[in-house]
């Protein structure tokens, strides 16, 4: 990435950055412009241009985005804005153009100690975006997304931290099928459920590819247990699943999984090493086991 802090001499920041991975690749340019016409009201920009190749879909896309964040209070956020994506979008039944124009609304709660390795707070986020536009016919419809996380310390020294999450999200207004399938639900993998492959949880189509659904529900928790000062280990358990209806069917029909993390503390943030196996192990579907490597906690 490029960052300059200070692009129009008034604390304005610009970054450039490319991104590389074995699924998807991206162009992202990210502009904030602080204090926009009031104090603690920043305005927005940033285009994106992304290549994704999955088991699920391949898509090619163009995307904008230009809107306000303001901050309501020293924890409360919101934001809001319109968005563009043009994108050529490939899954298992066909290929189409897809033009979607979206408005993104954002609230979030924070009082976490630290973004990378909290041990304490919480952070509650709400997400609704409509869309309108085009495909293979005229599009209408909305996402919605609830998610929590909280931390607790159980030791003065934050040595022993109990963390949990859960993430509910929704589509409604079209039909699975008639949805983009980048933009369907999916679970599985590093950031959702450990132990699966990514996008694997939920439906697949007789090739056992991932078809993607309408609603989606995960949930974890981990004992983060700091050996010495640097190193740790992470025993934690992970659930989730995606259902084509547009609320979850049988939520308690979850696919879990269970692992351990092995944690390497740095001035910036842990560096972590995660392996998980799936406890509802599908024949000749899941693997064995999943393994993990990135920076940060995994939430």
């Amino acid at each position: 990435f490029w960052e300059h802090r200070n692009l129009l001499g008034a604390a304005e920041k610009l970054r450039v950055s490319a991104q590389a991975g074995t699924f998807s690749q991206r162009m992202v340019a990210d502009f904030r412009k602080p204090d926009f016409r009031r104090p603690g009201q920043d305005l927005l920009a940033k285009t994106s241009a992304i290549r994704t190749n999955s088991d699920a879909f391949d898509e090619l896309t163009l995307a904008g985005f230009a809107g306000l964040e303001r901050q309501l209070s020293q924890r409360w956020r919101v934001s809001g804005g319109g968005s563009v994506d043009l994108s050529q979008v490939t899954d298992q039944l066909s290929i189409e153009t897809v033009q979607l124009f979206g408005v993104p609304l954002k609230a979030t709660r924070d009082n976490r100690d630290d973004l990378l390795d909290p041990t304490r707070g919480s952070v509650l986020g709400f997400e609704l975006t409509p869309f309108a536009g085009s495909g293979s016919e005229t599009l209408a419809f909305a996402l919605g997304r609830v998610s929590a996380a909280g931390y607790l310390a159980l030791d003065g020294r934050h040595r022993v931290v109990l963390a949990g999450r859960a993430r509910l999200a929704a589509l409604a207004g079209e039909k699975t099928a008639a949805i983009p399938a980048n933009k369907r639900l999916y679970a599985g993998g590093g950031g959702s459920v450990r132990g699966y492959e990514f996008q694997k949880i939920g439906p697949l189509d007789v090739e056992h590819d991932p078809v993607g659904g309408r609603s989606l529900f995960e949930i974890g928790a981990e004992a983060r247990l700091r050996v010495t000062d640097a190193f740790g280990i992470v025993p934690f358990v992970e659930g989730g699943n995606v259902w084509d209806a547009i609320l979850p069917e049988q939520p308690g029909r979850l696919r879990w999984a269970a692992g351990l993390g092995l944690r390497y503390y740095t001035d910036i943030g842990p560096a972590r090493v995660d392996v998980a196996v799936p406890l509802n192990k599908r024949k000749n579907i899941d693997d064995d086991f999943q393994l993990y490597f990135s920076l940060g906690q995994a939430f």
